[in-house]
C-alpha cells in the first residue's frame, strides 16, 4: 500500500481516502471534482490581512519617496561639502537600516497570504450515488497537495499495471461537478 499524502486529519493511500476518521475506499468513488466554497473565517482574515499589508507597503513606499528630498535638505546650512555628504549618507543608511526589516516583514506576510490563499477550496466526490464533501480548506497549499495525491491514487488504482493509461470514466477527476441525472447541459 502506497501513501500519497498524510497529515493529522487527512490520509490518501493507494486504496482509501481518510478524513477526520471517516474512510472512503477509492474504488467506491465514481467522480471527484474540486470547486470554490463559501469563505470561512480564516479566508476572510487572510483577505483583510492582505489589504492591510498592501496599505502598509504603500506607506513604506511613500516614506522612501519622501525621504530623498528631505535628505537633500539635511545639512543645507553646513558650508563644507564633504561634511554635508556624510550627513546625508548617514541619514540614508539609518533610514535604510530601520526600514529594511519592516519591508522584509511586510513582504513575508504578503508571501504567506499568497501561498496559503484567500479562498476556500473544496474536494467533492460521488460515493454510493450521493455527492459528499471530502475536504474544505482555505489553505491553498494543503488543498493542492491533497487533491494531487487523490488524483495520483485514483489514476494508479485505475491502472496499476500501466501507469501511463488514463483512468476509466468511473474514476474521473475534474474542476466541475458531474451533470446530475435528469438535467441536460444542452437544454
Amino acid at each position: 500500500m502506497s501513501v500519497y499524502y498524510r497529515d493529522p486529519s487527512v490520509s490518501v493511500t493507494s486504496t482509501e481516502y481518510t478524513v477526520d476518521g471517516q474512510r472512503y475506499r477509492l474504488d467506491e468513488l465514481t467522480y471527484v471534482w474540486h470547486q470554490r466554497g463559501p469563505p470561512d473565517a480564516r479566508a476572510r482574515s487572510r483577505r483583510r490581512a492582505r489589504w492591510v499589508l498592501f496599505a502598509l507597503a504603500a506607506v513604506i513606499a511613500a516614506g522612501y519617496v519622501a525621504k530623498t528630498p528631505l535628505t537633500f535638505r539635511l545639512g543645507a546650512g553646513i558650508s563644507q561639502l564633504p561634511l554635508r555628504l556624510m550627513l546625508r549618507l548617514a541619514a540614508s543608511l539609518a533610514i535604510l537600516g530601520v526600514g529594511w526589516p519592516l519591508v522584509e516583514l511586510v513582504l513575508r506576510g504578503l508571501d504567506h497570504v499568497h501561498v496559503h490563499g484567500v479562498v476556500v477550496r473544496e474536494i467533492w466526490a460521488r460515493w454510493h450515488g450521493q455527492e459528499i464533501l471530502l475536504l474544505s480548506s482555505s489553505d491553498s497549499l494543503r488543498f493542492g497537495r491533497v487533491y494531487r495525491a487523490l488524483q495520483r491514487a485514483l489514476e494508479q488504482q485505475a491502472s496499476p499495471e500501466d501507469p501511463g493509461r488514463h483512468p476509466p470514466s468511473r474514476h474521473r477527476t475534474g474542476r466541475h461537478p458531474p451533470p446530475r441525472a435528469g438535467l441536460s447541459r444542452h437544454a
